[in-house]
């Protein structure tokens, strides 16, 4: 009974280093998750045209996000950034650290929250003519017709715009 007892023990302990193994070697912390919201949403990963995006995918540096009409999605950093890519709009993932992580914003609008719970310190939305940068806020960014917009919900945002840096008050929105 003490032999099948230390077997059953050895077995169930082999089988929880496996499955810790498994989680840990497929854990990739250069990676975003994309949780579709509604509508279509489509992905151009290494330029090879687009696709359509899978809901729980994972995004890498690089990819871009293309959501249609009446389409949104949320991207997913690190468990502490939340961006929600509302309809008619394109981003793309231009960095995923541990530290740091950005976005570009080529048309339409995003909305997002950032906290520090998994020590990321830094986020920010590039577009072609401004960057909004935070540091533990919920802020949106709006790029249509050649103008950034930037609101700032909570915290502290920072937008720079042709050298100019501006810092966005909580409750304000600005170009």
């Amino acid at each position: 009974i003490i032999l099948i007892a230390v077997i059953g023990i050895l077995l169930v302990l082999g089988i929880a280093v496996f499955f810790a193994y498994n989680n840990i070697a497929n854990y990739n912390p250069e990676t975003a998750t994309l949780s579709i919201k509604a509508g279509d949403v489509e992905i151009d990963r290494n330029s090879q045209g687009w696709f359509p995006a899978t809901n729980g995918m994972k995004l890498i540096a690089s990819d871009k996000l293309k959501t249609g009409k009446a389409a949104s999605a949320i991207i997913t950093f690190y468990e502490s950034i939340t961006a929600e890519v509302d309809e008619n709009s394109e981003v793309s993932v231009k960095v995923l650290g541990e530290k740091y992580s950005a976005l570009k914003l080529e048309g339409g609008s995003v909305w997002s929250k950032f906290t520090k719970l998994s020590g990321v310190e830094s986020y920010e939305i590039q577009t072609p003519n401004a960057v909004a940068a935070v540091r533990g806020t919920e802020f949106g960014v709006d790029y249509k017709d050649g103008e950034t917009w930037v609101a700032n919900a909570e915290g502290e945002v920072v937008m720079e715009s042709d050298g100019d840096v501006k810092l966005v008050e909580k409750g304000k929105r600005m170009k």
